[in-house]
């Protein structure tokens, strides 16, 4: 198993392969032509939740050539887990670097706009009891209930409604931009 091996040859989470990719962003990235969601029970998240659970602090916030954390690729290929796995894994992140938080993760986004975007609820939830900042704008001056409204309004998806809601939106004022 991983766990032996990494005790065993005292292996570091920090090593990186040429692209700059740990392990833990090497197994967040798992193949991409797969597109079977990840559903419990799966090696393929048990290895994420170890690596995730012995990582430190160091490892998360080291980047690819990209410039892409862990919490990036979690990110990016979030729509493979259920959203309580997703919620789990970011909360595990959280707990060992709190400063990922308001961070820019994944295109110069926060992980409430991400969180906000993907019409995620409970993690739009996690990431308020935390804390979020709901004020950051990102380079185009959107925040995270932005996102969260115009995939509302394109897409017509309750989970986007509740996360537009969570982030301070009147549900009224949303339905009066869709009729306008």
């Amino acid at each position: 198993t991983i766990r032996h091996l990494c005790e065993k040859y005292d292996a570091s989470l920090a090593i990186q392969d040429a692209d700059g990719r740990s392990a833990l962003m090497l197994a967040l990235a798992f193949n991409e032509r797969d597109t079977t969601p990840l559903r419990k029970p799966d090696y393929r998240l048990a290895i994420i939740e170890f690596l995730l659970n012995c990582s430190a602090k160091k490892e998360l916030e080291l980047v690819d050539e990209r410039k892409k954390s862990a919490i990036g690729y979690l990110f990016e290929r979030a729509h493979f887990f259920t959203e309580d796995v997703l919620a789990r894994f970011v909360q595990i992140i959280l707990d060992k670097n709190p400063d990922l938080l308001n961070g820019l993760v994944l295109n110069g986004r926060t992980p409430l706009m991400v969180a906000a975007f993907g019409g995620w609820v409970e993690v739009v939830r996690l990431l308020l009891a935390r804390g979020a900042d709901m004020a950051i704008r990102d380079c185009a001056g959107r925040k995270a209930s932005d996102y969260a409204k115009n995939r509302y309004l394109a897409e017509w998806e309750k989970d986007f409604l509740d996360c537009y809601c969570l982030l301070g939106g009147n549900a009224e004022d949303i339905h009066q931009c869709a009729i306008a």
